[in-house]
Order: C-alpha cells, then sequence, then structure tokens
C-alpha cells in the first residue's frame, strides 16, 4: 500500500483540489488564530483549549507550507519540460 502509486488523470482536477485545499486551510488558519487571541484566560482549563488551538494552527500552517511547496516545485517541472522540448525542437 506505501508503494502504490497513485495516477493523476487530469492535471487540472489536481490543480481545483489543491486550491481548495488551500482556501480551506486559509480559512482554518483565521479561524485559530481568532480563538487564539480573544478572549482572557481565568483558568487553567481554557489556558490548555488555548494551547490545543496554537497546536492546531502550527499543523495547518505547516500543511500549507507543504502545498504551497508542492505547487511551486510543480511550476518548476513544468517549466523545465517546457524549456526541454524548445532545445529539442530547435
Amino acid at each position: 500500500m506505501a508503494n502504490e502509486k497513485v495516477e493523476i488523470v487530469d492535471k487540472s482536477d489536481f490543480d481545483r483540489s489543491r486550491e481548495q485545499a488551500l482556501r480551506q486551510l486559509q480559512t482554518a488558519m483565521s479561524e485559530c488564530h481568532r480563538k487564539i487571541e480573544s478572549g482572557r484566560v481565568r483558568s487553567v482549563d481554557k489556558e490548555k483549549v488555548r494551547q490545543g488551538w496554537i497546536k492546531t494552527l502550527a499543523r495547518a500552517i505547516n500543511v500549507y507550507r507543504l502545498l504551497l511547496k508542492d505547487k511551486e516545485l510543480e511550476e518548476i517541472k513544468d517549466e523545465i519540460d517546457e524549456l526541454r522540448d524548445q532545445i529539442k525542437n530547435a
């Protein structure tokens, strides 16, 4: 199962899916940030909840960063492929 490759039939479907994931992560990060910033801490339990939101925000930021990195690498790969084609046809 770990070595199983998933083949994307339509690249545009993958791009739309990634963009949707990025938008959802932006929304989640905004909500986490709001939860972290709002209200006073009056009890240890509330502070634990706030720390949970901070951890959730950190995870969301990491996933967001990874998706952006993957997108950038894919764009670079596409540019390299295009340049290779230009060299072949020159």
